[in-house]
């Protein structure tokens, strides 16, 4: 129920004051004119209680133009928005310059994550909504019109600092990315980047044709050393 945030039964308390009240009724009451169905909920008034209580809203019909399902809505808003596929739900999602949080919904895990990386928004929560805000751990913040940075988490932290490379003397010898080159080092280094690679099949030609061109610029690099 909705009520005194201080009662251990209440399970929504007040809007933070008035002004959102009205602009969440606003965003409602717009779209019923534009031939939405609103289910439940809209402002209440519960005894003892001097906030802007608004019990929870679903409406049925909203679409994409609409400003509830365009503008972030401050309150507990529920827009349904029917759609013939799991492409037009991300692109419908898409649509919108927002895009600070999704839940996806699914009994299908690898189905889930596609469909989280394919969402342009800073979290997802999966069979979940709004699970991440108890942890203070994880970074919180959104993409395009929701803002931009983290907050909370390492990352967070990150975001007020300024990283500095700083290298130190080359190791003893000639280093191998030094002049002169030849078709040696070329095929070398090469090698050395499909070697780090994270495809198996760079790695297995990156060990196959690289091998020797690897083996050859090391023993330049212990030659210099002994001149030394």
């Amino acid at each position: 129920p909705v009520g005194d945030p201080r009662d251990p039964a209440t399970a929504i308390g007040p809007l933070v004051d008035p002004a959102r009240r009205d602009r969440v009724q606003a965003l409602v009451e717009e779209a019923v004119a534009q031939g939405a169905m609103l289910h439940c909920g809209g402002p209440v008034e519960v005894d003892g209680v001097a906030g802007a209580c608004f019990a929870p809203a679903v409406l049925t019909g909203v679409t994409s133009a609409m400003r509830l399902a365009r503008e972030e809505v401050p309150g507990p808003v529920l827009a349904v928005h029917a759609v013939e596929s799991e492409a037009e739900a991300i692109a419908g999602a898409n649509d919108c310059d927002l895009g600070l949080g999704a839940s996806v919904w699914t009994t299908d895990r690898f189905k889930g994550a596609r469909i989280a990386r394919e969402l342009r928004v800073g979290m997802v929560w999966m069979n979940d909504h709004l699970v991440s805000r108890s942890a203070p751990q994880l970074p919180w913040g959104g993409v395009g019109g929701s803002g931009f940075g983290r907050a909370r988490g390492a990352i967070a932290l990150r975001t007020a600092a300024e990283s500095k490379v700083v290298t130190w003397d080359p190791p003893a010898g000639r280093p191998f990315w030094w002049f002169p080159y030849d078709a040696t080092k070329v095929r070398a280094g090469r090698a050395v980047g499909e070697l780090r690679s994270a495809r198996d099949a760079d790695r297995e030609r990156g060990l196959r044709g690289g091998a020797i061109p690897i083996l050859r610029v090391a023993a330049r690099g212990l030659q210099t050393m002994r001149r030394r």
